[in-house]
């Protein structure tokens, strides 16, 4: 099974968020890569880990060297991971066939400020429920 990071990658690809391994990475961010995307998993609930769903959370960090394409790109993530309101459903697959049942913005996007090469980071927490 990939990683489920690497998955979630591929989803933000398949919406047309950008392109794994340009501007889209996961697990860690390139440096010499002014705009881009980070799908970094950063682990889950415990108690979810002996069923058939995972609750699994991600950071999602947008880099831009403008404030306001960090944040639109943020924004626009959100959308797509965040259940809608309505239902509390967001209800997709990912690439392996794994379905994703719910999922939340445990946060909004917020600016973390500039990187020591002057790059905004705009970056958002989501947990998101699994099933194998």
């Amino acid at each position: 099974m990939p990683a489920i990071e690497s998955e979630l990658a591929e989803h933000l690809e398949d919406q047309a968020i950008g392109t794994v391994g340009t501007d889209i990475f996961y697990s860690k961010m390139p440096a010499d890569v002014d705009n881009c995307i980070g799908v970094l998993h950063t682990g889950g609930s415990g108690a979810s880990m002996a069923g058939p769903k995972r609750n699994l959370t991600f950071q999602i960090v947008v880099r831009n060297t403008n404030i306001d394409t960090a944040k639109a790109k943020a924004n626009s993530i959100r959308q797509l991971l965040h259940a809608d309101d309505s239902t509390n459903q967001t209800d997709y697959d990912l690439p392996s066939g794994s379905r994703v049942l719910t999922g939340f913005a445990i946060q909004e996007p917020y600016n973390l400020g500039q990187d020591e090469n002057n790059r905004y980071e705009v970056v958002a927490n989501y947990q998101l429920t699994i099933a194998n």
